[in-house]
């Protein structure tokens, strides 16, 4: 069985491929906003990064995909509709974990970051009471 740091190597490895399918899939449905399986795939890019996060123990940036994922929950179930406003929501937590990776590659450091203004952002984003 392999070990948690084979674990986060094969996850820092791999993560780009994640952010990416983000970043285009984010975009495409700004274009198409509708397109069901285009947010399945933006969903379960986010829930990967999530669950990854979570196993690797980065809370942090697991809450922040949390919320995100919730957010996107409610747009493929149709109660929030998929706007240029989310688009640039999902970009924004998308720079800012790809930050954290970058700092953890660099310095070998998990280091703390402030996420407050995107959780903000994705509660707003949502009906009350959803987050």
């Amino acid at each position: 069985m392999a070990g948690p740091d084979s674990l986060l190597e094969d996850f820092m490895r791999d993560r780009e491929d994640l952010f990416d399918s983000v970043e285009e899939t984010a975009l495409h449905l700004e274009r198409n906003p509708t397109d069901q399986g285009s947010q399945q795939v933006l969903f379960r890019s986010v829930h990967t990064l999530k669950g990854n996060c979570g196993f690797l123990g980065f809370g942090q940036v697991e809450q922040l995909l949390q919320q995100t994922e919730t957010l996107l929950e409610l747009v493929r179930d149709g109660e929030v509709r998929y706007s240029t406003g989310i688009a640039d929501l999902l970009l924004a937590v998308t720079d800012r974990t790809r930050q954290f990776f970058d700092v953890l590659e660099a310095t070998n450091q998990r280091i703390s970051f402030d996420t407050s203004d995107l959780l903000d952002r994705l509660a707003d984003a949502c009906p009350e009471g959803s987050i």
